[in-house]
Formats: structure tokens, sequence, C-alpha cells
């Protein structure tokens, strides 16, 4: 009901008032609905006070709403560079911060972390203690430090992850 809503008023009205009221209402029903959230974000990334998805997406409430605070500041971010008005990441990073310190857990929130701080060994360290299962930290690390690897491969041994390709291998894949 509010996809024919939003979908009858979209071609005519996307930057009217009625446009964000319906998906507002249709995100009211539906809060974890992808689809009416990508909405939001379009619209309010255009206004200039976007203060409505930044209260309707806390990083704190739910995963999904932590991605999209981060999506969000992102196209807001990429809006003001396309403008000439550039600004660092670091709201970007402090959303991540606030998302991570209530889903931390999350892999992928750790992994965007990681790729949009200054000081990537820490923020390894953190994500490696709060996802001691995952191998994907391991792995990044090793893209971004490759004299690391023996030191890698002894921690993924002392938290009981299996490595199956040698260490030799992977320093040769390395160097090509």
């Amino acid at each position: 009901m509010h996809r024919v809503r939003i979908d009858l008023i979209s071609p005519t009205f996307e930057r009217s008032t009625l446009y964000r009221n319906a998906v507002l209402f249709a995100l009211d029903d539906f809060p974890d609905c992808p689809e009416f959230a990508l909405k939001l974000c379009q619209i309010e990334v255009g206004t200039a006070i976007s203060s409505t998805a930044r209260k309707l997406f806390n990083p704190a409430t739910t995963v999904s709403a932590a991605f999209f605070s981060v999506y969000f500041e992102l196209l807001t971010h990429r809006r003001n560079a396309a403008h000439g008005d550039y600004h660092s990441t670091a709201r970007v990073t402090n959303v991540l911060e606030r998302a991570v310190a209530s889903h931390s857990g999350s892999v992928l929130l750790w992994r965007l972390l990681v790729h949009f701080s200054t000081s990537k060994e820490t923020v390894f360290t953190r994500a490696n203690f709060a996802c001691p299962w995952s191998k994907t930290f391991a792995c990044d690390q090793i893209r971004l430090e490759p004299d690391s690897i023996p030191e890698l491969v002894k921690n993924m041994q002392d938290r009981g992850l299996r490595i199956r390709t040698p260490v030799e291998e992977v320093q040769l894949l390395l160097a090509m």
C-alpha cells in the first residue's frame, strides 16, 4: 500500500513535502524496510537541513539503522565534496564508532570503520577482540601490512582459526 502511494507521487513530486511525508509514514509502519529508508536518504541529502534522517537512523538502535546512518553520511559527504565544500570523513567515522559500540559483533561495520579510520592498527586490534571468529580482519590486515604475516598467522592460530594456505605461498602471492 505504501509502495503504491509513493510510486504514484514520485514521478511528479519527488522533492515535495507530500512525497517526503509519504515516505516518513511508510517508515513509521515499516522501520526496517530498506526501500523506504533509501528513498528517505535520497530525499534528505538534497535538503539543506537533514536532521530527520539523522534522528530516524540512530546507529544505536538496530544494525540496519546503523547501516543507513552510515549510508546517509556518505551521501552527504559525496554531495558536499561535489559542490566544493569538502570536509573530512570525521562525521562518517563518528557514526561508525557509535554503531560499533552498539553492535560490536557486526563484521561489516568494523570493516567500514577500518576503511575510514586514520589509525587502522588500533581498529584492527579492537575488531579482532570483538569478532575473534572472523578471518576477514586478518586478510585485510595482510593486504595493508604484508610484512606482518608471521605475527598475524600466530595470532590466528592462538584464536583457533584454521589456516589452509602455507605462509610461504601467501608471501609468494603477495610478491606477484
